[in-house]
């Protein structure tokens, strides 16, 4: 944070036309809004960082992942056009002896790669999301087949004195007896 903090600070005091004297024309203020702006919202990206919810609150933590993760895109796209205002604006010195090619290719396989990677991401962070839903599904219903569960009410457990009054297992040396009763089976005694 200190560093950002100090590289917005340099390049607003310390570069030509930072402050309030804009060189580059009506170029080069927006240059400046659009990187203010760029600052700001990079700023903004790093405190909703900080009052990230719960992962397991199901109110607040879907509003927050769709708040940040466009909130960035956001800013990568508003830093491209500042980028390229930038490029701009140098063109234009006297001094700068690139033609435009150099800072697009270099441009484009940056934000190439920015895009690239939101991309996978978002794709693997899909596939994990079904996998655990399968996943879910399955340990559910593997419950549910273990104690023999129709799913109106599922198994029932008696324990040792139920299950002596209704022909339950019983095992001596006073351990507890356990019956398990599916839910159509009767609890009367055969």
């Amino acid at each position: 944070m200190a560093l950002f903090i100090a590289g917005f600070a340099i390049a607003w005091i310390y570069l030509p036309g930072g402050g309030l004297s804009v060189t580059g024309g009506s170029v080069g203020e927006a240059h400046q809004v659009l990187g203010t702006i760029v600052m700001g919202l990079a700023g903004l990206q790093v405190i909703i960082g900080f009052v990230r919810p719960a992962p397991d609150n199901e109110k607040l933590r879907p509003t927050w992942t769709l708040l940040h993760h466009n909130l960035g895109r956001l800013s990568i796209l508003v830093a491209w056009a500042t980028i390229y205002l930038g490029i701009v604006i140098a063109h234009g010195s006297p001094t700068y002896g690139y033609s435009y090619s150099v800072w697009i290719v270099a441009m484009a396989v940056v934000m190439g790669s920015l895009v690239a990677t939101d991309i996978v991401l978002t794709v693997m962070r899909a596939r994990s999301a079904a996998r655990d839903k399968a996943a879910a599904a399955q340990r559910s219903a593997d419950k549910e087949a273990a104690f023999g569960g129709d799913g109106a009410g599922g198994a029932r457990l008696l324990t040792d004195a139920s299950a002596r009054g209704r022909g339950g297992a019983q095992r001596g040396g006073g351990g507890h007896a356990v019956k398990v009763l599916a839910s159509g089976d009767s609890e009367e005694p055969r």
